[in-house]
């Protein structure tokens, strides 16, 4: 059984190697300047975190090059960190939860070159994009194979700067509705410009971030 899941991750890091070699496109490139946005709580005050250790969707296999999660715009930042309450899977949201977020604007310090996961799953065969960007608990791997396509990305080239990826959470038509996670050990990737307690946040539609939460049927105590 180990040997047979070990010629799978082989033959997965194979397919993007191949992937990354023959077609350039599934590299797009984010321009200096761009904004990126993240939810965390306001003790933390340097939104820029790459964490070796992190058994999210992208970490790294082997814990040794860390990542650094943001989103294209506030909605997605509140809706993926805020998808259930602290206690995990199933809780509810609470105000006391909320009440020490905060939001960060950051920006692209430079041209940013990250491989869309998108147009790379159509060179994993056998595994559809769904696959790539599915949250822990789906399927019996866990996030085995999402890890796999990271590590294998990560350690192609320091020139990738990481991955732009669909929110499955808050899922958009346009880069608007992405994330990006980003590895470390590149040079500088994000500049932060700007926090504002959730609290004050209001989205463009008007709504705070309890009514966005709301609408995505979160329950908030």
């Amino acid at each position: 059984m180990v040997d047979e899941e070990k010629k799978q991750s082989q033959d997965v890091e194979q397919k993007i190697q191949s992937a990354l070699l023959k077609h350039p496109e599934v590299i797009v490139d984010f321009k200096k300047g761009t904004p990126f946005f993240r939810v965390q709580p306001t003790r933390h005050k340097d939104p820029v975190f790459y964490n070796k250790n992190s058994d999210s969707r992208y970490g790294d296999l082997n814990k040794e090059i860390g990542v650094c999660y943001v989103a294209a715009n506030t909605a997605v930042a509140i809706a993926e960190t805020l998808q259930h309450g602290g206690e995990g899977p199933g809780s509810p949201v609470l105000m006391s939860e909320i009440q020490g977020m905060s939001v960060h604007e950051l920006a692209a310090d430079r041209d940013l070159r990250l491989v869309d996961v998108a147009r790379m799953s159509a060179y994993v065969g056998g595994h559809k994009l769904r696959h790539l960007v599915e949250a822990k608990g789906q399927g019996s791997e866990g996030y085995s194979l999402t890890q796999t396509v990271s590590a294998a990305c990560m350690r192609h080239s320091k020139e990738i700067d990481g991955f732009l990826y669909t929110s499955t959470v808050f899922p958009a038509a346009s880069n608007d509705g992405c994330n990006v996670v980003l590895f470390e050990g590149r040079k500088k990737q994000l500049v932060p410009v700007s926090s504002k307690p959730l609290t004050e946040v209001e989205l463009e539609n008007g709504q705070t971030a309890i009514e966005f939460l709301a609408d995505l049927d979160v329950t908030v105590e």
